[in-house]
């Protein structure tokens, strides 16, 4: 017979620090790879704000890239106290409350908002948000 070493048998657990270390290391670049895309924003920030309910993009360019559709939209209210009262409202943001010129609109009510488009091309478009009674505080 021959005096041959007898093989190492690893037990589990045993792995090198190195080792445990590297796949640490390229399953968390994997994680991000594949998780990255979540987290960029496609939106445009430069885009101009509604005011009035109407948004201009006449002097915006071509339309690359999803808007950022804030600013001034126009509330049209359909419940008591004011019903018929259309107001401008900051959007995001509450409409209850005073409004300049116009009436002070409580917590709860029937109001769509609405905002136009204007030279945005073909794409031209007018939004709105669902009629219903709903808080108008953002959450």
């Amino acid at each position: 017979m021959t005096d041959a070493p007898a093989p190492q048998i690893s037990l589990p657990g045993t792995a090198s620090p190195l080792r445990r270390f590297t796949l640490a290391a390229v399953l968390l670049a994997l994680l991000g790879v594949l998780f990255a895309p979540f987290f960029v924003d496609p939106i445009d920030h430069t885009s101009p704000r509604a005011a009035n309910g109407v948004v201009s993009f006449e002097r915006y360019g071509p339309l690359n890239a999803p808007v950022n559709l804030a600013g001034d939209w126009r509330l049209t209210w359909l419940t008591p106290p004011a019903p018929g009262a259309v107001v401008p409202v900051p959007v995001p943001g509450d409409w209850s409350g005073p409004h300049p010129g116009g009436p002070t609109l409580p917590y709860l009510g029937t109001a769509p908002t609405t905002c136009a488009s204007r030279g945005s091309g073909p794409a031209a478009m007018s939004c709105s948000s669902p009629t219903g009674s709903t808080p108008s505080k953002s959450r």
